[in-house]
């Protein structure tokens, strides 16, 4: 009984986890305020979630910021395309409903390729969080290192998110289908706002990135200083458009 409520038993952990995933998401909340920051918010954020992931504890407020003006310009960058072509493929939805008078084939199709372009998307920001690790420091640092993401051309992250997303189908629709869950909460289940407020973006990352994680080949391990000093990466060749020095990690399965 006495193990539980130690210092380094699950008691303390599982609250100390709580503590900082608390924190991390008040941060994120504060950095969206201005609603054109929110990629930058979400790069900070999944760079927070793989250090917590990979080391346990973590200074959050130094490490989110830190990565937050490290990754300004291209997740705005980023961010505001994602918005362009989220509010365009809306109009051409109703568009296209008008033009063919409800056709169900068209209408279905056109759905499909929606789903395509929101797979391809889901990974866009946690492989721009993925190129800070080796700046943000820590144990995580070497094992999820990819010098080819460390400051990747527009052109280069999309193919790459598209790799994930097409060759990752599972991995990537999960984390769609946590986002929609996640936004859903709160209109089905009103009494849990105060609850999704203070954890709904922090934990909803956190489970999307274990994912991404598994989808990359480079799953949760928590790894002590001294053995992350000696551990190279893995190089392989896959169907997602990480292959050779583009996939991050250790080829964890």
């Amino acid at each position: 009984m006495s193990r539980i409520f130690a210092l380094d038993g699950p008691l303390y952990r599982c609250l100390d986890k709580v503590w900082q995933l608390l924190k991390l998401n008040l941060l994120f909340l504060v950095s969206c305020l201005p609603l054109v920051t929110v990629g930058a918010g979400l790069t900070a954020l999944f760079a927070v979630v793989f250090a917590l992931q990979e080391e346990g504890t973590v200074q959050v407020g130094v490490r989110y910021w830190k990565a937050f003006k490290a990754r300004l310009a291209r997740s705005t960058q980023v961010w505001l395309l994602v918005v362009a072509v989220l509010t365009a493929l809306v109009g051409a939805y109703f568009l296209l409903a008008n033009l063919t008078r409800g056709s169900q084939p068209i209408l279905l199709t056109f759905m499909v390729l929606v789903a395509f372009l929101l797979l391809a998307a889901m990974p866009l920001f946690p492989l721009l969080a993925l190129g800070l690790s080796s700046d943000l420091g820590g144990a995580g640092a070497s094992i999820m290192s990819d010098q080819s993401l460390k400051n990747p051309s527009l052109g280069k992250l999309l193919r790459t998110s598209l790799g994930v997303g097409v060759g990752h189908v599972l991995e990537c629709g999960g984390m769609f289908l946590l986002l929609a869950l996640t936004c859903l909460l709160p209109i089905f289940l009103p009494r849990l706002w105060p609850l999704w407020l203070l954890f709904a973006g922090s934990l909803l990352a956190f489970l999307q990135a274990w994912l991404f994680r598994r989808a990359c080949g480079a799953l949760p391990v928590r790894a002590r200083p001294d053995q992350a000093k000696g551990r190279g990466s893995e190089r392989s060749t896959g169907g997602d458009g990480l292959d050779g020095g583009d996939r991050p990690g250790p080829g964890r399965r």
